[in-house]
């Protein structure tokens, strides 16, 4: 039975080509990653040095035919050079992550089911709709693997994302795209972008992602700010998930919430007692830590004492024995 009611996941990040290809052998951690590989799927993936050579190759050597005639041949850069100056970490591309659902909405394969069609883990529990990261992975058939509706049907969405990336966001050049269903999670596709931008740098163009998305929002007339709730990383997301939201319903998808109610605006008295049970709570677990600590402190007198008396024994053991082989040379002297 196909789910219609999935979470949405878009998020961002550093990415890793040889990851999503799978060249670096994927992850070992995952449960029957070799056996599900095959259903992964590589849209596009195009050598990242060919299209920075393509894209501002002509602009660097400009740059650093400028510099030279100028006599300052320092400052010529190379396209490795000048990619490290512009990105942390030395990855021209960003990558963005979209999953619809997770891995009980959007399971890659078909699973085991009790009479009432409720999913099964491996242990043969019934696995709870509001259960996901905390819940085993669902009990695969006796007969072995073989892919789910939902699979086939996330498939043909993430191909529209592919599809529809570039009308969205004109200023990102999609370097791999790929749809991955050997992983713990459910069926989700990586997007690596490099996004071009205006920089002043000398050279004029630039890799930088804020840029990027702050020129296409310009473009597009949506105003952004510089808060940590308005700036152009935190609008443009909020569109794309506005724009994937749109774009799964016309695939018969509708996004929730993940059965999370949030936190809802208190009253001021309900903030007060609310943050009078949080102070509460806090001062008590501080009272036990102040009893532990005087206590931690107590053993320690003691053992300083302990050791203190041991060491005047010890000196006295030592003085006696002294005062004895004094006696034992006198007597011997004598004789």
């Amino acid at each position: 039975m196909m789910r219609t009611d999935v979470t949405l996941s878009f998020a961002h990040g550093r990415g890793d080509l040889d990851h999503n290809s799978r060249r670096k052998n994927g992850n070992d951690r995952t449960r029957g990653i070799r056996e599900r590989r095959i259903w992964n799927e590589t849209l596009v993936e195009q050598d990242v040095d060919a299209v920075l050579e393509c894209e501002y190759g002509a602009a660097l050597r400009a740059y650093n035919a400028k510099q030279i005639s100028g006599r300052h041949p320092e400052r010529c850069k190379t396209m490795s050079d000048w990619v490290k100056a512009q990105r942390r970490g030395g990855r021209p591309y960003t990558e963005y992550v979209v999953q619809l659902g997770n891995r009980l909405t959007g399971c890659p394969y078909e699973y085991v089911t009790d009479k009432q069609g409720n999913m099964l883990d491996e242990k043969g529990r019934v696995i709870l709709p509001w259960q996901t990261r905390k819940t085993p992975a669902p009990l695969v058939r006796r007969d072995g693997l073989h892919a789910s509706e939902e699979y086939r049907k996330l498939k043909s969405v993430y191909r529209a994302v592919y599809d529809t990336w570039n009308e969205w966001n004109p200023d990102m050049i999609i370097v791999g795209a790929y749809i991955h269903a050997d992983e713990r999670g459910g069926v989700h596709m990586h997007i690596d972008c490099i996004c071009k931008s205006k920089a002043k740098n000398g050279i004029g163009l630039g890799i930088g992602v804020t840029g990027c998305l702050k020129q296409m929002l310009d473009r597009e007339g949506i105003k952004y700010g510089t808060t940590r709730t308005d700036n152009a990383q935190k609008v443009w997301t909020r569109l794309m998930r506005k724009r994937l939201t749109a774009l799964a319903k016309q695939h018969g998808y509708t996004i929730v919430d993940g059965h999370c109610k949030g936190k809802p605006h208190l009253s001021t008295p309900e903030f007060i007692e609310k943050e009078n049970i949080k102070c509460d709570y806090l001062d008590k677990k501080n009272e036990a830590l102040v009893q532990k600590e005087a206590e931690l402190n107590a053993w320690q007198r003691n053992l300083e004492e302990a050791a203190e008396e041991q060491d005047a024994r010890l000196n006295y053991i030592r003085e006696r024995e002294a005062a004895v082989a004094d006696k034992e040379r006198a007597l011997r002297e004598r004789e």
